[in-house]
């Protein structure tokens, strides 16, 4: 007896975990379709509230961060609408509107920042780059490095061969060099700190964490940083090559 007693009360104890769960997915649902509504009707900070509503409430769903990137975004917030998308990007590596949408608003704030030293060609080389994540550049590289292999062995069996066959292996060891050089580009950034974005508009760098510390510069809302470390809630970043310093709290925050 006891011991059918005990698995009705686990039974029990399951049927009320998984109505919670269904009530509480249920809820985010009606939540997330009245943000889009918001959305559609222009009321961009009413949709912006429940949007990140659901996100503090555990939601993992990257459309959720991809419509409150677009709100922020119509609300001219291009930092935090930076910080969503790459957030969604994590979420939904491969949604083509996540990733469209996403360079597209770094092209704008690249064009509002001050230069960062680099020249075009710097800039140029960067939105080739940023086209793919590492992980993309990657899968080219392995892609080139296998297509090579296919041509060198189908010219030793003389299936293909002549100027054909010395021009598919060129293109493919260019592309790969290529992919590989942008893979390890995408690694050196990694190492060199979290990657960050500024969403104060603009935030003060300075050379200390604390306010009283002597001004570096400032950094455009929506800018890419690394982020190295935290002391006192300010947060020590890295804008480029020997440049960075520390930023307030709130200024910037890791993607």
């Amino acid at each position: 007896m006891r011991a059918a007693r005990t698995g009705w009360m686990i039974a029990l104890i399951m049927w009320a975990l998984a109505a919670c769960a269904t009530g509480w997915a249920n809820g985010s649902q009606e939540a997330f379709d009245q943000a889009n509504a918001l959305y559609a009707q222009g009321r961009y900070e009413e949709a912006v509230k429940i949007y990140e509503t659901l996100i503090k409430d555990g939601s993992s769903d990257g459309a959720v961060y991809y419509n409150l990137g677009n709100a922020y975004f119509k609300l001219n917030h291009k930092g935090k609408a930076l910080l969503y998308y790459e957030r969604a990007a994590r979420l939904l590596p491969n949604d083509e509107d996540i990733s469209h949408n996403l360079s597209h608003v770094t092209s704008l704030v690249e064009q509002e920042a001050a230069p960062d030293g680099g020249g075009w060609w710097v800039r140029w080389a960067r939105d080739i780059r940023n086209v793919l994540r590492a992980e993309g550049w990657f899968w080219v590289l392995l892609g080139a490095y296998l297509a090579g292999i296919a041509v060198l062995a189908l010219g030793m069996l003389r299936v293909f061969s002549g100027d054909g066959a010395r021009w598919s292996a060129v293109s493919l060891a260019v592309l790969g060099l290529v992919a590989a050089l942008f893979f390890g580009w995408h690694k050196s950034d990694e190492s060199q700190g979290r990657p960050a974005i500024v969403i104060a508009d603009p935030a003060v760098v300075r050379y200390s964490p604390s306010y009283d510390g002597a001004l570096a510069f400032e950094a455009a809302e929506g800018l890419k940083v690394k982020a190295i470390r935290e002391e006192g809630g300010w947060l020590q970043v890295r804008t480029g090559p020997g440049q960075g310093g520390w930023t307030e709290p709130g200024a910037v925050e890791v993607v």
